[in-house]
């Protein structure tokens, strides 16, 4: 995927900055008057660790307002926010207001007439996390001049540079709707009498839901652009928030923003980000957890830290400030060493893009999935890959998109497709991914695309993969590699046969059972067509008609290895190829004409599981890195990022091998022609 030019718009202070601080400060009521806060000693704390803009809170989601509001009978002790803001503008520091929309428990409990309410009638609570969160409706008009009025008074009071909003989406209802008489209301007469119970988890509802949230976006970023241009606005969870037609909010951000809690978290988040050419950043605790006050070890951060630069996108780093308003001196301390890292690693590569071959279409609900996916097993296979959002239809810059199991096919994208291949491009499809639709006989959306015809499920518990042929082949054992359940049995049209099915000795009943887990699989190889590959156009698709379960941690090892062979059969000329450890994270970006190659140690987030201590970190030696200058052309010189030395780089045929002879946490190499 080669990169394309990133416009530079108003808020560009923000969008390039790397390294930002965010100051969550939960405070319970009891804990009041926060006695030991002092708007210079956070500015102390944000000077020393290296920070230049500061995410505040100014209402979290217990509804406590660290600013006094005309909306609030209940006043803080002090202006603590506009203290903060007071001693930062001295200091030049930026501060963009953190505001809670939808969570507001203080209001919600002052206020139950502005709750959201469940089927039943009851109001809506969250309970996920430690402490219970109530959930206003901003449909209710009540609580939507609430909040609309105090992001007025923010603004006029203390002209803060923007903000930045959590709780801004309806996937915090539990049921997935708010039942007040005002949603009630809006949607009947919205939709010509039709009830909420009637649309219930349907399209019509979810659109309806991204409508009434966009129109709250446009007033609230109406508000922000009052007397200036250059404020930011962004929401928790944008580019990431994979419902129905939620991009048409997420284009009124500056940014795209989301949290992510570990290094294979952060990893998957950037590469969904990244693939939609926009500005982002990703958050990051200091603590092992969300205010757990456990500090994370420094290369752990240091790494995470690394992941999200490699791909373009900046750090919004989570310090945890104590209920009497401190900020711990470790934490300041720990911030300064990494912010200087994030600085080094980040001024190389702030505004290169990264570059993918592959383009993955994942459901909404598996994209972060740490366990394993097609994203997780591309990682530890070393392909160039990003995560595609629904609403791309756009393949030209990838040479393979993969469409996994349960992703939700439908005639605009199967057409997307077709031309796609027509044109040169190779698909890969796992199973339910062609779009079965029974109203079209049982067929396949992508029937034509693939060259098969659907023939029902084979029923089996779990499906085995035996026959498989050439490529396919490499680096798998003999036997059958156990894949997921229930697959699809296939007829051939014009597709070819790469491997067929080796069923289980039985289908599972009360009087027919297996003793050992999972049902075995039998002798011989059956006529039945597993993978297939047809050709299309100028292009090629590959069907994999069982799951490939990949989720499924025993047989994760060969049918991983299984996928990551198919990845590579439509597209021979990789950007790279390695023999580092599954655990090293390659990330290929482009910056003015040069090439940067991110090289980054997992090994580290695998060994903070363990109190071990930040020395006893392994670090990784002695393995190869082959760019194919073939796809991005000769390279004269290699320069490591670190130490600014150069590196000895010896031409293989159309690759040039860089040798790591050492990888602690992360190296960058300079790749120039």
């Amino acid at each position: 995927m080669e990169p394309q030019e990133s416009g530079r718009g108003p808020v560009d202070w923000y969008t390039s900055d790397p390294w930002k601080a965010y100051l969550g400060w939960l405070s319970p009521r009891w804990a009041e008057p926060r006695e030991d806060f002092d708007p210079e000693e956070w500015c102390d704390a944000l000077v020393e660790g290296g920070f230049q803009t500061a995410v505040v809170h100014a209402k979290h989601h217990d509804g406590i307002c660290f600013f006094p509001s005309r909306f609030r009978s209940a006043q803080p002790p002090r202006d603590f926010f506009g203290e903060i803001v007071g001693a930062a503008r001295k200091l030049g520091i930026r501060i963009v207001a953190y505001y809670s929309t939808t969570f507001d428990t203080w209001t919600w409990e002052e206020h139950p007439e502005w709750s959201c309410r469940e089927q039943d009638g009851s109001v809506t609570v969250l309970t996920r996390f430690p402490f219970p969160i109530g959930v206003c409706c901003h449909v209710n008009p009540g609580y939507r001049q609430f909040l609309l009025g105090q992001l007025e008074e923010i603004q006029g009071a203390y002209d803060t540079d923007g903000f930045w909003m959590d709780g801004f989406d309806y996937t915090g209802y539990p049921s997935g709707a708010c039942f007040c008489h005002f949603c009630r209301e809006r949607f009947a007469k919205d939709n010509a009498g039709m009830s909420l119970e009637a649309a219930y988890l349907s399209d019509k509802l979810r659109l309806w839901q991204r409508d009434v949230f966009l129109e709250l976006m446009k007033d609230i970023v109406t508000i922000a652009n009052r007397g200036r241009a250059d404020r930011v606005v962004v929401y928790n969870n944008a580019g990431t928030n994979l419902e129905l037609g939620y991009e048409r909010i997420d284009e009124l951000c500056s940014l795209n923003s989301m949290e992510a809690h570990s290094a294979l978290g952060k990893s998957l988040t950037a590469r969904l980000l990244a693939g939609q050419r926009k500005a982002f950043e990703i958050y990051t605790p200091v603590a092992d957890k969300v205010f757990s006050w456990t500090p994370r070890n420094t290369p752990l951060l240091k790494l995470e830290t690394a992941i999200v630069a490699a791909h373009g996108g900046s750090t919004l780093a989570g310090l945890d400030v104590t209920a009497s308003g401190r900020i711990p001196g470790y934490q300041t301390r720990q911030m300064a060493e990494v912010g200087a890292f994030v600085r080094r690693v980040a001024g190389v590569c702030h505004e290169a893009e990264p570059v993918y071959d592959v383009g993955v279409l994942i459901p909404k609900d598996q994209w972060k999935d740490e366990r394993g996916t097609w994203a997780v097993c591309l990682l530890k296979h070393h392909h160039a890959f990003c995560q595609v959002p629904l609403h791309v239809r756009d393949f030209s810059v990838f040479r393979v998109v993969v469409v996994a199991d349960g992703y939700e096919m439908n005639p605009d994208l199967a057409a997307a497709l077709e031309e796609y291949a027509s044109q040169g491009g190779n698909v890969v499809v796992e199973c339910g991914g062609a779009g079965v639709r029974t109203e079209y006989g049982d067929m396949f959306l992508l029937s034509k695309l693939l060259g098969v015809k659907a023939n029902g499920r084979h029923g089996f518990d779990v499906s085995y993969i035996g026959g498989i042929a050439g490529e396919l082949a490499d680096g798998l054992w003999d036997g059958p590699i156990r894949a997921g359940a229930d697959g699809f049995r296939v007829v051939p049209v014009t597709a070819r046969v790469l491997a067929r099915y080796v069923y289980p000795v039985a289908r599972y009943s009360a009087q027919r059972w297996i003793w050992r887990e999972p049902n075995p699989p039998r002798a011989e190889i059956s006529g039945e067509a597993a993978i297939t590959v047809n050709h299309f156009g100028k292009g090629k698709a590959v069907f994999v008609a069982c799951p490939a379960g990949l989720d499924e941690a025993p047989q994760r090892r060969g049918v991983m290895k299984l996928c990551s062979n198919i990845v590579s059969y439509l597209c021979p000329e990789e950007l790279w190829r390695t023999n580092a450890p599954s655990g090293v994270e390659i990330v290929l970006s482009k910056k003015e004409g040069k090439y940067l190659l991110h090289v980054l140690n997992h090994y580290v987030e695998q060994s903070s599981r363990f109190d071990t201590g930040d020395d006893s970190i392994p670090s990784l030696a002695g393995f190869d890195i082959l760019v194919n200058t073939k796809r991005i052309g000769s390279l004269g010189k290699v320069t490591c990022g670190s130490t600014g030395a150069s590196v000895p780089a010896t031409r293989f045929n159309d690759y040039m091998r860089i040798h790591v002879d050492t990888l602690a946490i992360q190296e960058m190499y300079l790749l120039e022609p």
